[in-house]
C-alpha cells in the first residue's frame, strides 16, 4: 500500500516508470543504468545480511538478475531502489533457508573483513566503524538482522520494512525491539558505534 511506502513525487515516479519499461523491453543501456543505479544498495543490503562474502557476491549477481527480470512489474508508486527491496530481501531469505535445510549452516560465521560494502562514506574511521557493525549484526538473527539494517542502514520505518518482508507491522516492530536490545549489549563495549549509531536503533 502506498502508506507503507517512502513517497515519491509525480516527476519521480515517471521517471522511474520510463527505466523500467526500457529495461524490460530489453534496452541495453537502460539495464545498465539500472544495473548502476541499484548495485550500492543492492550490494550493501546483501553484504550485512549474509555472512559468507563468497555468498554475498552471488547473490548480489541473483539478486540484480532477478530484478531485471521483474522490473516489467515496477508500477512507479515508490522509487525503483525501495521496490528492488522486496526481491533482494526474499532473495536471500530463500538462500539462508536453503542453506540450513541442507544442514550446512550448522552455527553463525562472523563474516571476513576483506570486503566491505559500497557506502557513500570514502573516509577510513567511517569504513572501520562498518566493519565493526557487520560483525555484531552478524550475531542477529536473519529476520532482527534484516529488519535493524533497513531501519540502520535506510532509516525506513515499520511500515516501510513490513512492506519489503510482506511481514506485520507489529512483528517488525517486536523484532526491531529485540533486534536493538542485543546489538546494544554487543555494542556497550565499544563507545564509537554505539555513539554513532545514536537512536537510529
Amino acid at each position: 500500500m502506498r502508506t507503507n511506502t517512502p513517497p515519491i513525487s509525480d516527476r519521480e515516479g515517471e521517471t522511474d516508470r520510463r527505466l523500467a519499461a526500457h529495461a524490460a523491453g530489453g534496452n541495453h543501456s537502460a539495464q545498465r543504468k539500472l544495473v548502476e543505479r541499484l548495485l550500492p544498495h543492492v550490494r550493501t543490503t546483501v553484504h550485512y545480511l549474509v555472512h559468507d562474502d563468497r555468498d554475498a557476491d552471488d547473490l548480489v549477481q541473483s539478486s540484480l538478475l532477478e530484478t531485471l527480470r521483474s522490473v516489467g512489474h515496477y508500477r512507479g508508486d515508490c522509487s525503483i531502489e525501495f521496490w528492488s527491496f522486496r526481491i533482494v530481501v526474499r532473495l536471500v531469505m530463500r538462500h539462508v533457508k536453503k542453506r540450513r535445510q541442507r544442514g550446512m549452516i550448522l552455527a553463525e560465521r562472523e563474516p571476513p573483513n576483506q570486503v566491505e560494502p559500497i557506502t557513500p562514506e570514502a573516509d577510513l574511521e567511517r569504513f572501520e566503524l562498518r566493519q565493526k557493525l557487520k560483525k555484531r549484526l552478524g550475531k542477529l538473527p536473519l529476520d532482527q538482522r534484516t529488519a535493524v539494517v533497513l531501519r540502520l542502514v535506510y532509516d525506513y520505518g515499520p511500515a516501510e520494512i513490513a512492506a519489503i518482508t510482506d511481514t506485520p507491522v507489529n512483528t517488525v516492530r517486536e523484532r526491531l525491539r529485540i533486534g536493538r536490545q542485543r546489538l546494544r549489549r554487543s555494542l556497550s563495549r565499544d563507545k564509537t558505534i554505539e555513539q554513532w549509531i545514536g537512536g537510529r536503533v
